[in-house]
């Protein structure tokens, strides 16, 4: 587990407020607030601050890598094991730190008058992303042909926020369905405090402990024949992935960006791309 990003997620604000100096060393904001004035950046922030203080005691769910890479491994079982059920969240409010590919994803989760809200943050090369835009989960059950999550009192304005939105929309569903299935599959998962001694004593003056985390893991015996079974599964070596588009469960399609993969303990592939004219279909227009 990362010892300090989720610290300063829920610190974001205080940071700002007491160290102005070394908070851009730290943090970064979402595309549509990049070159805003900084009357601006103070009303985010000040908008941020009662998550920040929220966040500070909300129950806390941790999920690595291992797990995300089982249940990811496990799609099919997923989806047909999470159509139909009823959209809960375990606690109100509650926090959710889960790791997946090179990335460390912040999740706050509140629910008001029967509607239910989130935020998701994210953690990538030592710098938080944070976002404190409101999404609202919308419908009473899981139905992967319609996971729609909206905006909160912005839509009129969806435009100016779409690159974040299609983005941050597949990984809600997707770290949400995750944390869903991890809590309450108990013939799989189960949950223990984090016992860590010392990531515990590094924070143990501040008022609030954010090492205290619940811990989601997987049976002994069903990760090892897990990791049994992958074992024939050879690890690529490091490589660039184009952007490309992706098909969600639900039909609809989101942009993939850019990004790596693999081991450059195994070796580096180099790729180049040839684009040909193709036929024409029509000899004139």
């Amino acid at each position: 587990m990362d010892k300090q990003s989720f610290y300063r997620y829920v610190n974001a604000y205080n940071h700002y407020q007491n160290d102005i100096k070394t908070f851009d060393k730290f943090y970064e904001f979402p595309i549509q607030y990049n070159n805003y004035a900084n009357y601006q950046k103070q009303k985010f922030l000040e908008e941020a601050e009662a998550l920040c203080t929220l966040s500070n005691t909300a129950i806390k769910f941790y999920i690595n890598k291992n797990v995300t890479n089982f249940v990811l491994n496990q799609y099919k079982f997923l989806f047909k094991w999470i159509q139909g059920k009823p959209i809960i969240f375990p606690h109100n409010p509650f926090c959710l730190q889960i790791e997946y590919d090179n990335t460390v994803a912040h999740l706050f989760f509140i629910q008001f008058d029967d509607k239910k809200f989130v935020t998701i943050s994210y953690y990538r090369n030592n710098l938080t992303l944070f976002n404190s835009i409101k999404y609202e989960i919308h419908g009473k059950n899981f139905d992967l042909n319609n996971l729609y999550i909206g905006i909160d009192g912005i839509n009129n304005n969806i435009k100016m926020y779409q690159d974040n939105y299609d983005l941050d929309r597949y990984n809600i569903w997707q770290c949400f369905m995750i944390l869903y299935m991890t809590i309450y599959e108990k013939q799989i998962f189960y949950i223990n405090n984090n016992k860590n001694k010392k990531q515990k004593k590094i924070y143990k003056n501040t008022k609030y402990n954010y090492l205290d985390y619940n811990v989601i893991k997987i049976k002994d015996k069903i990760y090892k024949n897990f990791k049994e079974n992958n074992k024939s599964k050879k690890q690529k070596s490091w490589h660039m992935v184009m952007e490309h588009l992706r098909l969600l469960p639900s039909g609809k399609t989101t942009i993939v960006k850019s990004h790596s993969r693999g081991s450059k303990k195994i070796g580096i592939r180099l790729k180049d791309y040839e684009v040909s004219k193709g036929k024409k279909i029509h000899e004139s227009i």
